[in-house]
């Protein structure tokens, strides 16, 4: 499948997405270089993907499979993974981690560490509802 077939899968949503990776188990989806800042990302299967300069930026990872996935060179700013699967992850950075938001239960390859603001993160950021104003 081409890399703009593989992108316009993933903005269908994880869903479509995950169902697609089941079908072709063997696929390494290329993702290199595309923006996907913001997205929700929600338990996607990103096993063996090429996110090579992706940018990700506050998207939404949490309880991703980013097994054998390549981040070189990947923005996770403020990228939620918490419960994230990053333990056999390629060329991730300490300094990606850092930037990220994460918790006790995101796995980490050996040699980086979990980052000391991870530690009361919980598993999953809820949104804020706004409350209606008294009067």
């Amino acid at each position: 499948m081409a890399k703009r077939e593989q992108i316009l899968l993933l903005r269908q949503g994880v869903k479509v997405w995950n169902r697609w990776r089941k079908l072709n188990p063997l696929a390494a989806p290329d993702l290199s270089f595309c923006i996907l800042d913001g997205m929700d990302l929600l338990r996607v299967n990103l096993t063996r993907a090429s996110l090579y300069c992706a940018h990700l930026e506050k998207s939404d990872l949490a309880g991703a499979d980013l097994t054998e996935a390549d981040l070189c060179g990947a923005s996770l700013w403020r990228a939620n993974l918490c419960g994230a699967d990053l333990s056999r992850s390629l060329y991730l950075t300490q300094l990606q981690v850092n930037e990220a938001v994460g918790n006790r239960v995101t796995l980490l390859p050996p040699g980086l560490e979990r980052p000391r603001q991870w530690g009361n993160t919980p598993a999953r950021p809820r949104k804020r509802t706004r409350r209606p104003a008294v009067r």
